[in-house]
């Protein structure tokens, strides 16, 4: 589950550091009143990106850009502060990160956008850090990051985003004298605000699931990347996707239906082939063959019927059928592949004379590749 894999949420933390570092230098002295007064939120947010980017590159011209302002605005106006507009930035790494800043600042990897599997996971990487936006965290760090030295964990952050190896030491030394027994509260509170946020927009919550499962998924594995997400500062992945799956639950969600909704991992497709000197048509679920219509049924063709097929296996996955689901009807000379009282695929007598087999039996294959695939999506998921 590559594309799936998330670490986005253990940077927002670290950046509250710096917001929190450059609140340490602002000096306690009133300032001259000014026709627009920056709030002290704004100057932190503006002191912490010019250090950011002085390591990172942003991509002003990135085509995303737009996307991502759109679905961050959408998701602001459900928060604690709605008031509050997000800018973004894409940078020039292939880390799989997100950055959160004070002042409605955020960053998004170019890695994050690749891996995203569909426009839901995207929302909830940014819902997630949104939450730690309008909760406040990085200014609530004030007291912890006061002694930390703002250029250190630009570096720090850069070096993450960047997958340099040495920077990680840095990054460890810094969490055990500022971080530690906090990150694990405010990863939890901001996963908890991000479903809240997700619930009531077009986005569904259990997009934030599956980003969590891909964290898990790395942590699980023997790739050890250099970022933080050491138990010491944060919950670990597999302790907040069982928080997160108990609250989807809470909320009455349908977490299988949906995690299929906001996930890549069932493919079905259709395309005509030429078999034996005809033009049928198969079905291939995640690239392998599932069904092959070979005649033509009420005036549709092969490729008509396998599309009409395809699209209620597609429905059936997105409604969330499991392997216990199927079975096979025999209804005259013919074998009907169900899940739910609804037909999947239906062979035909003319079908089963065609690959000469009988009509079970190509049941029963079909049968079974829905199995494997739902089998895999089982196995695929660390927990």
């Amino acid at each position: 589950m590559l594309r799936g894999f998330w670490l986005f949420a253990a940077i927002c933390l670290a950046v509250g550091l710096i917001t929190a570092a450059s609140a340490a230098e602002q000096p306690s002295i009133a300032s001259e009143p000014q026709e627009t007064e920056k709030t002290e939120e704004e100057k932190l947010g503006e002191k912490a990106a010019a250090e950011l980017e002085k390591a990172l590159k942003p991509l002003p011209d990135h085509p995303e850009l737009a996307r991502l302002e759109r679905i961050a605005n959408v998701i602001a106006l459900h928060t604690e502060r709605p008031e509050t507009r997000y800018s973004i930035k894409v940078v020039a790494s292939k880390g799989i990160n997100a950055i959160s800043l004070p002042g409605g600042r955020l960053y998004v990897t170019e890695g994050a956008l690749a891996a995203v599997e569909s426009e839901d996971e995207l929302a909830a990487i940014l819902a997630h850090e949104i939450a730690h936006n309008s909760l406040q965290h990085a200014l609530r760090q004030h007291e912890r990051a006061s002694r930390t030295d703002l250029g250190v964990i630009a570096a720090v952050l850069a070096g993450i985003v960047y997958n340099r190896g040495e920077i990680a030491v840095m990054a460890a030394q810094i969490q055990q004298g500022a971080l530690n027994h906090y990150g694990r509260k405010a990863e939890m509170e901001a996963d908890r605000h991000a479903l809240a946020y997700l619930s009531k927009t077009k986005y569904k919550p259990t997009a934030l699931l599956t980003v969590l499962e891909g964290l898990a998924a790395i942590e699980e594995s023997r790739w050890r990347p250099p970022v933080i997400t050491t138990g010491e500062t944060h919950p670990l992945a597999r302790d907040r996707v069982s928080k997160v799956e108990d609250l989807l639950k809470e909320m009455g969600v349908d977490i299988v239906a949906e995690r299929r909704q906001v996930t890549d991992r069932f493919k079905v497709e259709v395309k005509s082939i030429e078999k034996d000197g005809q033009n049928i048509a198969e079905i291939t679920l995640n690239e392998k063959s599932l069904f092959s219509p070979a005649e033509e049924e009420d005036s549709a063709t092969p490729l008509e019927r396998a599309q009409t097929y395809a699209e209620s296996i597609r429905k059936a996955l997105k409604n969330g059928i499991q392997m216990i689901d199927l079975k096979i009807t025999d209804v005259e000379g013919t074998a009907l592949v169900q899940a739910r009282g609804e037909t999947l695929v239906k062979v035909t007598a003319g079908d089963a004379s065609f690959h000469k087999r009988s009509a079970r039996e190509l049941a029963e294959e079909a049968k079974k590749a829905l199995e494997l695939a739902l089998y895999a999506e089982t196995v695929s998921r660390p927990f």
